[in-house]
């Protein structure tokens, strides 16, 4: 099946999508760096993703950057990832840990994806979300895996608070980042269920914060 729980033992693959879970909620998502054959949700798993702190991202052809190690929840594999697709993400993730070495990448809550232009007009940095490098690294290999990001469902402060772990300290700030309400961010729930209806593009609803069976 395109997504399951790691309470029992599961194959995973490279790209794969990697959820953790905190009251049936999905807070964070990653893609697996890496094949792990009977993998639970105690098995450390390398991946590539957005931390809220940093990006890591794998190496480049220069050596700099690295993966991370996790554990998961959940894991969602799309069905028609293939090694054309994965190469196109390879060359991407590429593209990106090489702006992140010169200092101009790195992480945002929201929008999910912000881009950095010079004055001649040249990308010179990305930032990301954990849900926002998840959703561009399919992207760039022509996989839409969310509809219409400017519809998605109206989440209230309280939600997202919850999602995201902000500190009481940082609430200020994340307030200016989303500016006035209504809010509607991409979240991690949102991917995870999108691959698990295997339907691209899916419309998520807000129900779509939690994974089914997930444990509260």
């Amino acid at each position: 099946m395109p997504a399951a729980l790691l309470d029992e033992e599961r194959d995973i693959g490279r790209y794969d999508v990697i959820g953790q879970i905190s009251d049936g909620v999905v807070y964070h998502v990653a893609l697996c760096a890496r094949e792990h054959p009977r993998a639970t949700q105690a098995t450390p798993l390398n991946v590539y993703h957005a931390d809220g702190h940093r990006l890591y991202l794998g190496q480049d052809a220069s050596g700099s950057g690295r993966v991370d190690t996790i554990k998961g929840h959940v894991a969602a594999h799309v069905v028609e990832l293939s090694g054309t697709i994965r190469d196109c993400i390879d060359i991407w993730r590429q593209t990106v840990q090489a702006l992140l070495c010169l200092g101009q990448s790195g992480y945002v809550c929201h929008p999910h994806y912000v881009e950095r232009y010079d004055d001649a007009g040249d990308l010179v940095g990305m930032k990301f979300s954990c849900v926002g490098l998840v959703y561009e690294a399919f992207r760039s290999a022509d996989i839409s895996i969310i509809e219409a990001l400017e519809e998605l469902p109206e989440v209230s402060e309280e939600t997202l608070l919850g999602i995201w772990d902000v500190p009481e300290r940082l609430v200020p700030a994340l307030r200016d980042q989303l500016g006035p309400p209504p809010w509607r961010p991409l979240l991690p729930g949102y991917v995870v269920n999108a691959i698990a209806n295997d339907s691209f593009p899916y419309r998520p609803v807000l129900a779509d914060i939690t994974f089914p069976g997930a444990k509260r």
